[in-house]
């Protein structure tokens, strides 16, 4: 007679697949909030570069007149 063997539970290959899956869904997350972060940080740079060359050019023009 032959003795049937047990399968192998596959628990591992799932306990993997869902780490596998929980690392990348992190690591995308932690990719969208640097770009979220960047680009706040770009516009207050650009609001700010804007609100120093109006200061620049009305003190020109002040000067200008003069």
């Amino acid at each position: 007679m032959r003795s049937k063997r047990k399968r192998n539970s596959n628990g591992f290959v799932y306990v993997y697949a869902i780490g596998c899956i929980l690392l990348c869904s992190l690591i995308i997350v932690g990719i969208v909030s640097l770009a979220r972060i960047e680009r706040t940080a770009q516009s207050e740079l650009t609001k700010k570069y804007h609100t120093e060359i109006k200061k620049g050019l009305k003190e020109m023009n002040q000067l200008l007149k003069k």
